[in-house]
């Protein structure tokens, strides 16, 4: 297996969204008064989102799960107020990328307040595209006519450049949730994980699910994420995930690990993005430790699936590996890019359910 080799292509950074997302809860609200005209907000970047941004993401989110924990233990049929927080609101989840368990995931956040929704599949697959689709219609046309149903949208696509051009166009709440792997709030989920498991120092808590890990075999005094597969499949957030774990180590507990050892395997032109990579070495303060493999063959994704699991801490798979993943030891998470069949699976799936929730709430309610 061959070390830090050039996993991503040498393209320039692109410009970097500014931090519009902070601890205030105005920046994150659409319009409170429904006869002053409502401002556009978009949520498609890491970037946006300030250190204590995602604090207050991760604190909304514990909130609400110890909401609905409550709610759920009461003997009457009242519902909470969290259950009704969204009620009159609408969400349409637009998808060009389908992917079940994302589109659900949105679906089911949005309900869960209280919302109702709306799904459109504009995919090869799906009816909409023998229409205005398949005619020429776009993708800001479309989301133009989806908010004169909907207060928010929810869009899964894989151009930037569409995506940009809708954002301009967009007079409501737009949230871009993956296709072309910038899915921020997959991996705010996945960033919920680290955190409930005490990974990262702050003791664990309710904010995404149960069963709390213990810090890695490290001690805590080192944390190692390990990922390995194909990173730039439009399914994984992982160039989110890291955006968002930098900036959030910034301001951690003392408790925190003093250094995070990120490991990447992937083949030869599927890493990381250059501007993810230089992003986390230009604000790790000397708190990361990035490593770059090739795999290009199932013998180095086995070698470093195998060392990853003597490590411990965190192993992310980008995609589905071709070789088999050794039984996760006690104090060890995996996460996936879209789901497995194991408890880890469920409980990724939950902070991901949570966090989305937390959004939805912060631009809505």
């Amino acid at each position: 297996m061959n070390m830090n080799m050039s996993t991503a292509a040498a393209a320039a950074p692109s410009q970097r969204p500014s931090e519009t997302f902070t601890s205030d809860p105005t920046t994150w609200s659409v319009g409170r008064n429904t006869f002053v005209p409502k401002t556009a907000i978009a949520l498609t970047s890491a970037h946006q989102l300030s250190a204590d941004g995602i604090r207050l993401v991760v604190s909304t989110a514990s909130n609400i799960r110890s909401k609905l924990l409550a709610a759920s233990d009461d003997n009457n049929d009242k519902p909470s107020d969290i259950a009704t927080n969204l009620r009159h609101k609408i969400l349409s989840v637009v998808s060009y990328t389908p992917n079940p368990q994302s589109d659900a995931s949105h679906l089911k956040a949005f309900a869960a307040l209280g919302g109702s929704t709306l799904h459109v599949d504009a995919s090869a697959r799906g009816k909409s595209n023998m229409t205005s689709a398949k005619k020429g219609e776009t993708l800001a046309d479309t989301l133009s006519c989806m908010e004169c149903y909907g207060d928010v949208a929810v869009l899964r696509h894989w151009d930037d450049g569409a995506v940009t051009e809708a954002v301009g166009r967009s007079s409501k709440a737009l949230v871009l949730g993956g296709g072309s792997g910038h899915d921020v709030t997959a991996a705010l989920g996945d960033l919920l994980v680290l955190i409930n498991g005490g990974y990262l120092g702050d003791g664990g808590g309710d904010a995404g699910a149960d069963d709390a890990v213990p810090v890695s075999k490290e001690g805590g005094k080192t944390l190692v994420i390990s990922i390995v597969g194909d990173c730039t499949d439009g399914n994984s957030p992982i160039d989110e995930f890291l955006i968002l774990l930098c900036k959030y180590m910034a301001g951690s507990a003392d408790s925190a690990p003093s250094m995070v050892n990120v490991r990447v395997c992937c083949p030869d032109g599927k890493g990381l993005d250059r501007d993810t990579i230089n992003f986390v070495r230009a604000n790790d303060d000397g708190m990361f430790k990035l490593d770059e493999y090739r795999g290009d063959d199932n013998d180095d994704v086995e070698q470093f699936v195998k060392e990853s699991i003597e490590m411990g801490g965190i192993l992310y798979q980008c995609h589905d590996v071709s070789v088999e993943t050794p039984e996760a030891p006690e104090g060890m998470s995996i996460l996936y890019r879209n789901g497995g069949k194991d408890d880890a699976s469920n409980r990724q799936a939950q902070c991901r359910l949570n966090a989305r929730m937390a959004i939805y709430k912060l631009l809505l309610a």
